[in-house]
């Protein structure tokens, strides 16, 4: 099977980094981010995994350059870390088929700091991705109380 670990995060993480080396083991993984290539890319790369950064773009770019990857590397899973991967993977998700694990790192962050549009674009993400993965109880609240997203998503 074939997964692309999608992000926007090109310093060292240590959930990226875990994950990425968990399905190592048994499955072929392959890393892209929306931004330049960084230190999660070195650190993978010395791993042998095969990583990937898409060049700078408008959103709509971006959701074409995810799809071009997909259908290129025969992508059967995508796991999307964060707002903007998820929201391309998800957009993407609508019109061509292909596994899609979204992850949702913050909880209310977003209504406390963030724009209306942020507010905006984690609706259409709750709406569209068919699985999410919260990483704590307290996501996992503030989505399925708060958000009105169905636990069984």
């Amino acid at each position: 099977m074939n997964i692309l670990i999608y992000t926007n995060f090109n310093g060292r993480s240590i959930c990226i980094e875990s994950t990425v080396l968990y399905f190592k083991k048994n499955e072929n993984i392959k890393l892209l981010t929306t931004v330049e290539r960084g230190e999660i890319h070195n650190i993978l790369e010395q791993k042998e995994v095969s990583c990937y950064a898409a060049p700078k773009s408008s959103h709509f770019k971006q959701v074409i350059f995810l799809y071009r990857f997909i259908k290129k590397h025969k992508i059967d899973v995508v796991h999307a870390h964060l707002q903007l991967p998820s929201f391309y993977a998800s957009l993407l998700h609508k019109f061509y088929r292909f596994r899609l694990f979204t992850v949702r790192h913050n909880s209310d962050v977003i209504y406390i700091d963030g724009s209306k549009k942020e507010i905006y674009i984690e609706r259409i993400i709750n709406r569209l991705s068919p699985q999410i993965i919260a990483i704590s109880d307290v996501v996992k609240e503030q989505l399925t109380k708060n958000e009105k997203v169905f636990a069984k998503k």
